[in-house]
């Protein structure tokens, strides 16, 4: 009577075919992730690594948790320091404005 993979007659075989299946597909799932993220911020040299090395996913994790959220931290600090430059400018050219017309 068969029950399955881990069934009393399948023995070590069926446990390390089970094991093997619930791995690719852990592996499936977080590289396509990976890979969807990478290709959607246009990120080349990350698509190839983690179409290439096979980490068990850990990469693939590391990149959607911490790595592709860096470069967006990043545009966001660069946008505020553009914002904020700008802002330092307009209140330079009010104050030489105001000093301008108390010399006049």
């Amino acid at each position: 009577m068969e029950l399955g993979l881990l069934s009393a007659g399948a023995g070590i075989g069926g446990f390390v075919s089970l094991i093997t299946i619930v791995g690719l597909a852990w592996t499936i799932a977080w590289t396509g992730w990976a890979l969807w993220i990478a290709a959607k911020k246009d990120s080349k040299k990350w698509f190839i690594a983690l179409l290439v090395l096979n980490t068990l996913g850990i990469l693939e994790i590391l990149y959607i948790f911490i790595f592709s959220k860096w470069s967006r931290r990043k545009k966001m600090k660069e946008a505020e320091q553009v914002v904020s430059d700008e802002v330092i400018k307009e209140e330079v050219k009010a104050e030489q404005a105001e000093q301008e017309e108390k010399q006049n």
